[in-house]
């Protein structure tokens, strides 16, 4: 909470460089593009999304089989094992660095290498 409280009352510049997963609340807590920092780069490796792609098949599989129960349809395992494979691959190739990049999602991919030229 101190952390939260620190970057979001912040009167300075401040830079981020995700390193990293960026995923949810961890995006905001650590000064994402929600809190206006003057720059933000991404190293190649880092990746940002709303949530894991497991976390976020996972999370969809529980809707689905609740929404399946609720119309007293049966659920079809098959097909789900297919649709998470389907969403893991969606999330994984969604949530790079160059995708955000090419987003808009942050000001550029950076070589960790070059971190201190910026």
């Amino acid at each position: 909470a101190k952390m939260l409280n620190a970057v979001s009352n912040s009167d300075v510049p401040t830079i981020t460089i995700m390193i990293g997963a960026s995923y949810g609340a961890g995006n905001y807590a650590m000064n994402g593009r929600a809190y206006q920092p003057r720059f933000l780069f991404s190293y190649p490796n880092s990746k940002i999304a709303v949530m894991g792609p497991q976390q976020l098949s996972g999370v969809m599989e529980i809707i689905q089989r609740s929404a399946a129960k609720k119309a007293g349809i049966e659920y079809d395992e098959e097909q789900a094992i297919q649709l998470r494979q389907y969403m893991i691959q969606q999330v994984e190739k969604s949530s790079t660095a160059w995708y955000a990049t090419s987003q808009g999602w942050d000001d550029g991919v950076i070589d960790p290498r070059e971190t201190r030229n910026y």
